[in-house]
């Protein structure tokens, strides 16, 4: 399957046997818990090395479109009760306690919004928030106003 808001670039698969079922996910969970040197801080600093699991900042920027989909289906995921481990490719296999490890995953997303924002250029945008513009006068000086 690919998981839902990743762009349909992130595959996943369920594999179900008598002694439970078992997650293998790609990117989308780092889990590299004994990272260090100058590579240790890159992967820290990437978001796929840490002290618990973690979906990477480069995978929210480059693979996670949908926060609302992806944390639907880390939450469905959770539910599975016979769900015993979790496969990363990168780092340590999650088996101590997986559902809540993906129910922490979904937390990381941030609150679900239940409504898009209007589209325009005032979108929930207090005045004392709108953003600085930029610009030079003809003597060379740099000003800056409030847009909007």
């Amino acid at each position: 399957m690919t998981v839902p808001g990743t762009r349909d670039h992130e595959p996943a698969l369920v594999v179900r046997t008598p002694s439970g079922a078992t997650l293998v996910l790609n990117d989308l969970v780092g889990n590299i818990r004994s990272a260090s040197g100058l590579g240790g801080w890159l992967l820290r600093l990437a978001g796929f090395a840490g002290k618990a699991a973690q979906i990477p900042r480069v995978v929210k920027l480059a693979l996670v479109k949908d926060s609302n989909a992806l944390r639907t289906q880390l939450l469905r995921w959770a539910k599975m009760e016979s769900l015993t481990r979790i496969l990363v490719s990168h780092g340590e296999p999650i088996e101590a306690n997986p559902r809540q490890t993906l129910r922490d995953l979904a937390g990381s997303l941030g609150r679900p919004s239940s409504t898009p924002p209007a589209a325009g250029p005032e979108i929930l945008r207090p005045s004392w928030r709108r953003p600085r513009v930029h610009g030079w006068t003809p003597r060379g000086r740099m000003v800056e106003a409030h847009a909007g």
